[in-house]
């Protein structure tokens, strides 16, 4: 968690990760962006029934900066890639395959222990992560996140976790030197 009287300063663009719950029932949209200080700020923005529609998802990613965008739920995926093609986001979407899931799971759970990542303090963002377990993920070690409570929407912190993957990834544009 951040200290709100001193906040990071962001540098760089904001990465999305989007996710569509197990149970098809909700769709959650987070943003990770770097700090200055070397560490990744991850805030949820929302977690909304997939009835609603995808309509405040596309006006997100038409409004905001993105540098890229992650969309895991194969309940949800294909459309949302669709309605983004229809509706003019020109980012094309990573549609992260079970591995780079299970990569982004390992990595953010480095991060916590770390400290390398960071947030506000949402309070439906710390309820996900103090309510819920580890699942398993295929059979080789891998892992994911399921909800210890029947009303903790874990997508909340899967779409976090995507956000952070996808922003701790990215490269960092080092300054060229040139010297003569």
């Amino acid at each position: 968690q951040i200290d709100t009287d001193n906040p990071p300063t962001f540098t760089g663009r904001l990465f999305a990760g989007i996710k569509y719950g197990k149970d098809n029932h909700n769709v959650a949209v987070s943003i990770a962006i770097r700090t200055t200080d070397k560490r990744v700020f991850v805030e949820t923005l929302d977690c909304r029934p997939i009835a609603q529609g995808n309509g405040w998802i596309i006006d997100f990613l038409k409004s905001a900066d993105v540098e890229k965008i992650v969309i895991d739920g194969a309940n949800g995926q294909s459309l949302l890639v669709q309605e983004m093609k229809d509706f003019g986001v020109r980012k094309k979407p990573v549609l992260p395959k079970v591995i780079e899931v299970i990569e982004a799971n390992a990595s953010f759970t480095q991060a916590i222990s770390s400290k390398t990542v960071c947030h506000a303090g949402q309070p439906s963002l710390k309820n996900a992560v103090c309510n819920c377990d580890t699942r398993t993920v295929q059979s080789n070690g891998g892992f994911g996140y399921k909800s210890q409570k029947d009303d903790i929407d874990v997508s909340l912190l899967d779409s976090a976790i995507l956000a952070y993957w996808a922003c701790s990834k990215a490269k960092t544009g080092a300054k060229q030197r040139i010297s003569y």
